[in-house]
C-alpha cells in the first residue's frame, strides 16, 4: 500500500530513467488495485525537468492515496512545472514537498499555494523551498494568505523558506487554522525585520497551538523586534514547546526582561530553547530568569 523511492544525481540520466520506469511498470498494478496509499519519492540533483515529473505523475492517480512525500532537490522543475502533480492534491492528508534549488517563479507558486488551498482534508503540510535565483518575490509569496481560510483540518504546518522576502507578511490569517497544534517557520535569510514581527501576533489568537518553532537566522528585527515577538508568544495560552533562533548581531541585553517574561509568564510551557547568536548580551543579563 505505499511506495518509496529514492535517487540521486550521481548518474542523472539513470536517475530520470528510473523513476520513469518505476512508474510505468510498478504503478500501473497498484493503481488498478486501488491499494496504493502513501507515496515517497526522492529526487537529488536529477535532471528530472518539466517533461521527467509528468512521466512519474501517474503514480499519484491511486484513488486511495493520502500521504504524499515528494523531495524534487535542484531537479530542474521549471515554474510551473508542478502542473502534472497539484491535480492529485485534494484527496491528501499529509503532503511534503521539497522544491529547493529549482526554478520556480511567482506564477508558479501562486499556482502551487492555490492547489494547495483546495486539498481541504489536509492535517500535516511541509513545504522547503529555496529562492536561489530570486525568481520568487513578495508578489508570489502572497499565495500564502489563502491558506489561512482554507485547511481546516490542519494540524502541522512547517514553512522552511530561504531567501524569499515578505513571508510573514501574508499569515494574518492563519488564526482561522483552529487545529493548527504544532508550527514550524524557518525563514534563514529572508529578510525578516522589526515590522515584519508584528505580522506574528495572530499566534496569540492560535486556540490549539501547543508547540511553536522559529528560525530567523541572518534577520534585522533587531532589540523591537526580539521584544514584539517575546509579547506576542506570551499569549499563547497553550503553548508547551517553544524553539527561537535568532542570528542578529543588533541584538542586546535590552532584550532579556522580554526573554525573561516569556519564560515566566507563559502558563503552559514546559520546555524552552533559545539561540541567539552574534546577540550582544553580558554575562548574567539572563540571570533573575
Amino acid at each position: 500500500d505505499r511506495i518509496n523511492m529514492a535517487s540521486t544525481g550521481q548518474h542523472p540520466r539513470f536517475c530520470v530513467a528510473w523513476g520513469i520506469f518505476a512508474a510505468s511498470v510498478f504503478v500501473p498494478l497498484l493503481v488498478r488495485k486501488q491499494i496504493l496509499q502513501e507515496v515517497k519519492l526522492s529526487f537529488l540533483g536529477c535532471h528530472l525537468g518539466d517533461e521527467g515529473l509528468k512521466q512519474v505523475s501517474p503514480i499519484l492517480a491511486a484513488p486511495a492515496l493520502e500521504s504524499l512525500a515528494l523531495s524534487l532537490w535542484k531537479c530542474e522543475i521549471p515554474g510551473r512545472g508542478l502542473r502534472h502533480v497539484t491535480p492529485h492534491f485534494p484527496k491528501l492528508r499529509s503532503l511534503d514537498l521539497d522544491l529547493s534549488f529549482n526554478d520556480i517563479d511567482n506564477m508558479g507558486l501562486l499556482a502551487l499555494l492555490s492547489a494547495i488551498s483546495e486539498a481541504t482534508e489536509l492535517t500535516s503540510l511541509t513545504l522547503k523551498l529555496h529562492n536561489h535565483k530570486n525568481h520568487i518575490s513578495t508578489f508570489g509569496i502572497k499565495g500564502l494568505a489563502s491558506l489561512g481560510g482554507s485547511l481546516p483540518k490542519l494540524r502541522l504546518l512547517d514553512l522552511q523558506f530561504r531567501a524569499i522576502p515578505g513571508v510573514l507578511l501574508h499569515m494574518a490569517e492563519f488564526h482561522q487554522l483552529s487545529s493548527l497544534t504544532e508550527l514550524r517557520l524557518q525563514m534563514p535569510h529572508c529578510g525578516v525585520n522589526a515590522p515584519d514581527t508584528q505580522h506574528l501576533a495572530w499566534v496569540s489568537r492560535a486556540p490549539s497551538l501547543t508547540a511553536l518553532s522559529l528560525d530567523f537566522a541572518n534577520s534585522r528585527i533587531g532589540d523591537g523586534g526580539l521584544q514584539h515577538l517575546c509579547a506576542h508568544l506570551t499569549g499563547v495560552a497553550h503553548l508547551r514547546t517553544l524553539s527561537l533562533s535568532v542570528y542578529d548581531g543588533q541584538i542586546s541585553e535590552a532584550c532579556a526582561p522580554a526573554l525573561c517574561g516569556l519564560a515566566r509568564q507563559s502558563p503552559a510551557l514546559v520546555s524552552l530553547r533559545l539561540s541567539c547568536l552574534g546577540a550582544n548580551f553580558s554575562p548574567g543579563s539572563l540571570g533573575d530568569c
